[in-house]
């Protein structure tokens, strides 16, 4: 049995993610998929649309064959981080051949070159990203300029290579090919051309539109039929249903809650907060008074040096309490299709990592840190929950209440 790994957010499950496990199957000849999806919060600092129960059932509907959850404290990181922690689920599994990720480029050799020059950092490309840095560009542009500078001094054969790192998924996929040289796994790259429209892209118009067009147009209450026509068709009642009887969630309907953090902590605990610099904790502490709205204050807060979404997600890890990057130390499993029970079987023989099939059975297969991490994620989906039932006038229904999501 062939079994691929993937690595995503499904907010929300769209066309270019149903393609990309099909192409995954047919290009590999894999049996089985498996999919570690974001938990309630995502790595660009926001809460996903919907949890990651609902979404776990719109990604079976859509062709994954076994969903896990990467929960909100690992998922909610930079590129580097978001990408280690799904590379170490998917490794932990202990039976995964391979790892599909899509990519603007669909050049595996030139993106496997940059992710070993970012792995082993030579010193003239470190000279060269310090030099940048101190112009007081923000990162992800003095890492590009950097590479491309390094290469171009070292007449490299292929100097276009370091354009490749303007584009997200380009982005990504370095990531994961960086963390499956650290973490040495045997799982083998593979990368699948992204189709359509860009990450970015904020159009409905297209075979293929991103999942940021899809979320505008829900957010902006655009043609039910247009925004449908992007979503796989097996999948498109169930999430209808979902909008309907779950609701969204967006970032700034945290902003009461951030507002009151703001106000609650002093510059000694925003520091401590990952991704929360002394020079942001002392510019929230300057402009808190003008605080109106989750989104709006990010603005606020953005300058050269900061991008929008590092912003987001310290403002994100200070309201979740997040204070450090847990390791990876469980894998929750939330949702399979009936015809993939042989590899979940395959998977509890061969896994590295406890494999949680119920929240109930956790205090007797976790070490005692992880039990902690867990509770964290509980805690977080509890908050997110929350939200949903304040917002949507919805019953609470508790983490440990929650079914496996069985096709």
């Amino acid at each position: 049995m062939k079994i691929a790994g993937v690595i995503a957010e499904y907010n929300p499950f769209h066309l270019g993610h149903a393609y990309q496990l099909e192409e995954t199957r047919r290009q590999t000849g894999a049996d089985l998929v498996v999919a570690v999806i974001s938990s309630s919060f995502v790595q660009r600092g926001a809460p996903a649309l919907f949890d990651v129960h609902v979404r776990a059932h719109l990604a079976l509907l859509g062709g994954a064959d076994l969903v896990f959850a990467l929960p909100a404290a690992n998922a909610c990181q930079s590129a580097e981080f978001f990408a280690e922690a799904g590379v170490r689920l998917l490794d932990g599994l202990g039976c995964v051949d391979l790892l599909s990720f899509g990519s603007e480029c669909g050049d595996l050799d030139a993106l496997e070159r940059i992710a070993g020059i970012l792995c082993e950092e030579p010193a003239a490309y470190r000279e060269e990203l310090k030099a940048r840095l101190r112009t007081g560009i923000s990162f992800p542009a003095a890492r590009q300029e950097a590479l491309s500078a390094y290469l171009n001094g070292k007449g490299a054969s292929f100097p276009e290579d370091a354009l490749l790192l303007r584009s997200p998924n380009n982005i990504l996929g370095v990531e994961y090919l960086k963390a499956l040289r650290r973490l040495n796994s045997s799982m083998v790259p593979f990368t699948i051309p992204r189709k359509g429209s860009g990450y970015h892209d904020a159009g409905l118009s297209g075979t293929f539109p991103s999942a940021c067009a899809i979320r505008r147009a829900l957010k902006t209450g655009g043609e039910e039929e247009q925004l449908l026509a992007g979503l796989p068709f097996a999948g498109r009642e169930a999430f209808s249903e979902a909008v309907r009887q779950e609701g969204c969630l967006w970032e700034d309907d945290f902003s009461q809650i951030l507002r009151w953090m703001l106000y609650r902590c002093g510059r000694r605990e925003l520091v401590s907060v990952p991704e929360l610099s002394p020079q942001l904790a002392d510019r929230i502490l300057r402009l808190r008074d003008s605080f109106e709205s989750v989104s709006q204050f990010t603005s606020l807060l953005k300058t050269r040096e900061l991008t929008f979404t590092r912003i987001q997600r310290a403002l994100f890890h200070l309201l979740l309490d997040i204070r450090r990057v847990p390791p990876v130390s469980f894998a929750r499993l939330v949702g399979f299709r009936r015809e993939a029970a042989g590899a979940l079987r395959k998977i509890k023989e061969a896994k590295t990592l406890p494999v949680l099939t119920s929240l109930a059975d956790a205090p007797s297969i976790l070490s005692a840190q992880a039990l902690k991490d867990l509770e964290q994620e509980v805690t977080i989906c509890h908050l997110y929950e929350s939200l949903r039932c304040s917002r949507y006038h919805r019953p609470f229904r508790h983490e440990y209440t929650r079914q496996l999501v069985v096709l």
